[in-house]
This record gives structure tokens, C-alpha cells and sequence, in this order.
């Protein structure tokens, strides 16, 4: 995904994964203001290579249950460019058996916009995952509690995790590169808000929600040096055509608010008509 004349850009893998691969489908790399700001953790063969960078637990995805999903295969479901931005939707279904996982981009000038929903018939636990290496960003500690938790799980994917702190929802993370430049990531919704130290001594965030289908958004703004950049990321409500709301199990929206101005993207599973302010359609990613 790229926005013309922007210098930004985003990689999401949605495709099959073959016997040679890691597991990290609906993952991204993105990179702005002249460097990375999301990465999957890369490395060759050594130190936890069968329990961390081969699996789920080092992409910037979603673990579900502490396990790897299944070699499934995943679709790109929609692509789209408009004026200043582009959107895509991808999921993959049976990864984990009783869960599908569905993730949508929006990528302007200057944020990325990550929305996904987790649907299942039965409860789980999910880590919505962000790594910092190969970014050189490191995370600020304001805001954050300190935490005396060894280890987020029984699993041995977490075993290369080794937890820093927590953050109260919803909040803004802050990272910062030694040059000055750095990345503001604002969170949407409750949950638990987790810091860590990761293989190299790399930090990152782990979002933890428990349920059965549950939703995570939020946005990405990198800046350059010497510059200022806020924003805001808030849920929007979502109906029918008759005018009547609906759930997650049919559609979510957010009002996002960057330097660039205020978008309102809604994301339509139902693939009937859904309304949220002057958006109305059966896209699956409408954005205005």
C-alpha cells in the first residue's frame, strides 16, 4: 500500500503460508518519515528461533490462546485507493480452527489505521502484538506502571517476552528514535495494555483482550524530527439501512483525527447496507 507523493508505505501478508514459512499472516511492515515503524522481528538461525521467530509471537499480528495459527490459507478480500488514502481488507479463516480473523488498513499521509475483529463461537484469549525491532525505536516510559509478571503465559511462545509494564486503556504510547523522530500509537477501547522486552532486548506491546469475537483499532503516527503530532481514535456508531445499530458481528466504525483532518472509516462484514454519518454502502472498507 502506498499514498502518492507521501514517502510512506505498508506491506500486509495475507497470502498462504508453505512449509518453509513463518507464522505471522495478517502481519505488517510499514515505513514513513524516512524509517520503519512496524516490523516483524527478523533474524536467522540460533536463540529461541522454533519458540519466537519462527512463530506468531514475533509478528505484528494477533496470537490467539498463546499458540501459532495453522498453516491456513488467507485471502485479500478488498483493495481500494482514494483521494489522499488507501484501504485493504484481509482475514484468514480456520487459522485457529473457531476463529476468524479479520484485519483492515487504511493508510493515509500521515497515520496507518489498523482495525481488526476476532470472531469466534467460543472464548479466547487474544494478544494483539507490536514489535519495535529493526525500527530502532525505543519506548517512553510515561504512562506506564511497573509490572512484577515473569511471563504473559504457560505457552513457550512467550517465553521470549519478558514483561516491562502496563498501560491504562484507552491511552497513547510514545516512541522515540535517538535522532529525534519517533512513532505516537493511539489505542481504541479497554483491554490490558502490556510492555515488553523482546528477543535482543527489543521493546514492544502486547494488547490482551479475553472473549469470544472482540475488536482492536488503532493508529499509527510516525514523525520526523522536531515535529509535533496528535490525534485521536474514538468508536463511531454503526446501523442499518432501517436505521436500527448493529454490533461487531455486522460492521465498526471509528472517527480518527490526524494533522491531515478528521476520516471516518467503517468496516462492513455483513456485506449489507451499513450507515455511520454520511457513509453509507456495502463496501467492506468505506472512508471518508
Amino acid at each position: 500500500m502506498r499514498v502518492p507523493d507521501a514517502g510512506n508505505y505498508c506491506y500486509m501478508h495475507f497470502g498462504r503460508e508453505l512449509v518453509h514459512g513463518h507464522r505471522n499472516k495478517l502481519s505488517i511492515n510499514a515505513y514513513a518519515k524516512g524509517g520503519w515503524f512496524v516490523r516483524n522481528v527478523m533474524g536467522g538461525y540460533g536463540s529461541n528461533f522454533k519458540n519466537f521467530l519462527e512463530t506468531i509471537a514475533s509478528s505484528t499480528s494477533i496470537m490467539i490462546d498463546g499458540a501459532n495459527p495453522d498453516a491456513d490459507t488467507g485471502e485479500l478480500i478488498y483493495q481500494r485507493s482514494g483521494k489522499g488514502w488507501e484501504a485493504a481488507a484481509a482475514r484468514e479463516v480456520g487459522a485457529y480452527k473457531d476463529v476468524e480473523h479479520e484485519r483492515a488498513l487504511v493508510q493515509t499521509k500521515e497515520a496507518l489505521i489498523v482495525i481488526d475483529r476476532c470472531q469466534a463461537s467460543k472464548e479466547h484469549r487474544y494478544d494483539w502484538l507490536y514489535h519495535t525491532s529493526l525500527t530502532r525505536l525505543s519506548l517512553a516510559t510515561e504512562g506506564r506502571k511497573e509490572s512484577k509478571a515473569e511471563r504473559f503465559g504457560e505457552s513457550v511462545l512467550y517465553e521470549s517476552l519478558h514483561p516491562t509494564g502496563k498501560f491504562d486503556l484507552p491511552t497513547q504510547a510514545v516512541l522515540k528514535r535517538p535522532d529525534g523522530s519517533g512513532l505516537r500509537i493511539l489505542f481504541a477501547g479497554k483491554g490490558e495494555l502490556l510492555s515488553f522486552k523482546a528477543l535482543r532486548k527489543t521493546d514492544g506491546l502486547l494488547w490482551r483482550k479475553k472473549g469470544k469475537t472482540t475488536s482492536f483499532a488503532c493508529v499509527y503516527l510516525p514523525y520526523a524530527k522536531d515535529e509535533e503530532v496528535t490525534g485521536s481514535i474514538a468508536p463511531l456508531k454503526v446501523t442499518d439501512a432501517a436505521g436500527k445499530g448493529v454490533g461487531l458481528e455486522m460492521g465498526q466504525a471509528f472517527e480518527v483525527k490526524t494533522p491531515g483532518g478528521v476520516l471516518t472509516v467503517l468496516v462492513n462484514y455483513a456485506g449489507k447496507e451499513l450507515r455511520c454519518g454520511n457513509l453509507s454502502g456495502k463496501e467492506r472498507v468505506m472512508v471518508e
